[in-house]
């Protein structure tokens, strides 16, 4: 199966402006039936979704001739600087809950890192210095930074984190911290779902 059409690392990340925030992430991907027409081929573009991770890419043909299968490939989404979340599900309506949240970098240097958790309306983090973190994260290296949340919304409720590589004269240990020349600044925002707690029945 040919994709000419996606883009990827850091092809992508040189054509979106530094302020774009990844908000689709879908678990699954291109569920299209495309005709193929006379000529017996046809070619597919799609914009990979904001996903840092590995898609497994596969394919199949119908026609008057018969049924068949492509053989089974994989397309790598891949960002060389970003920041992942974790959070839960669901959680429950004015309960703390730990947002987690983890930058990586594949940069061949050391970068100084700023995360910040943007405020909301619809939920109250604790009181962390402004809930902006800065910090060394080293070539091949991660680090993460959490949040205690409480949401004060009920329904799926945004959580956005930014995470900015930011010029530094400090050292990351004995090593000098270096600023990227792209793909400076990751922003992701995902939901999470708030639910009333469920009633307890007394006998």
């Amino acid at each position: 199966m040919v994709l000419p059409g996606l883009k990827q690392g850091s092809d992508l990340e040189a054509q979106k402006p530094t302020q774009e925030i990844r908000k689709s992430f879908p678990e699954t991907w291109i569920w299209d039936l495309i005709p193929v027409g006379k000529s017996g081929s046809v070619k597919v573009e799609k914009m990979v979704p904001d996903t840092v991770t590995k898609w497994a890419v596969g394919a199949f043909c119908t026609s008057q001739a018969g049924f068949k299968v492509a053989p089974k490939t994989d397309l790598i989404a891949f960002k060389p600087f970003f920041v992942s979340l974790t959070l839960p599900y669901s959680v429950i309506y004015e309960e703390m809950f730990t947002l987690k949240a983890t930058v990586f970098n594949y940069l061949p240097k050391c970068i100084m890192v700023k995360v910040s958790l943007a405020n909301s309306l619809h939920f109250t983090a604790q009181s962390c210095k402004g809930c902006t973190y800065t910090q060394c994260v080293c070539s091949e290296k991660s680090q993460t930074f959490q949040w205690i949340v409480t949401a004060s919304e009920l329904g799926k409720v945004n959580i956005t984190v930014r995470a900015e590589a930011v010029q530094s004269l400090g050292l990351c240990g004995n090593k000098v911290v270096t600023l990227p020349d792209k793909g400076r600044v990751d922003t992701v925002t995902q939901s999470v779902l708030v639910q009333m707690p469920s009633k307890i029945k007394r006998h």
